[in-house]
């Protein structure tokens, strides 16, 4: 269960897998709005009440394009990283469907957070206005801030395996070029994403 949990791509791949991301990617835009965050980057979450003066609030399209954006970039960085070291023939629908697959943990968040804000949108609120209050935080908040620092590990390591799984590295080698592309692909998803604003 566990294993199926962090690593879901021994059993799920191809048209099966690209079907399920591009859904779990148009789910994520329709929570999205309704728990009001941004998907900057392909790890980035941003409240909405974070952010000031901004000339577009979170709609399903805006998300969806932010969501393709981070999928797209990421994906991209995996073929390049096995195209060098691997040099052999991939099947690009394999790529696309285990990064957009990779994505269901941000999908368990973005549900998580849409709850939230329905039942108890002063946590989104507070902890983004009243910085004091982090000094006292309710146990509420205590529980959602370990809820999105576990969903962002977890995230995490989906595209790890993703990228293990698909590029057949291991050692160093993996750890590196993983980072690598975390990074980069977290900077350029990012600029793209927030060049609409």
């Amino acid at each position: 269960m566990l294993s199926a949990a962090l690593n879901p791509f021994q059993k799920i791949s191809g048209a099966k897998a690209l079907i399920s991301g591009i859904l779990i990617i148009c789910m994520m835009s329709y929570f999205g709005v309704i728990a009001k965050f941004y998907f900057p980057g392909i790890l980035s979450c941003l409240n909405s009440y974070s952010m000031e003066n901004l000339s577009i609030k979170p709609n399903f399209y805006l998300l969806l394009y932010q969501n393709l954006i981070s999928w797209i970039v990421l994906t991209i960085f995996f073929i390049v990283i096995t195209k060098f070291f691997q040099r052999k023939e991939i099947e690009i629908i394999n790529f696309f469907g285990a990064v957009a697959l990779s994505r269901y943990p941000y999908l368990i968040l973005t549900i998580f957070l849409s709850i939230i804000h329905g039942k108890h949108p002063e946590l989104l609120e507070i902890s983004m206005k009243d910085p004091a209050i982090l000094s006292n935080p309710p146990p509420l908040m205590v529980f959602f801030s370990c809820f999105v620092a576990f969903c962002v590990f977890w995230q995490m390591t989906t595209y790890f395996y993703a990228l293990r799984t698909l590029s057949n590295l291991t050692g160093i080698r993996l750890w590196l070029n993983f980072f690598i592309a975390i990074l980069l692909g977290e900077a350029i998803s990012s600029r793209l994403s927030m060049i609409v604003f």
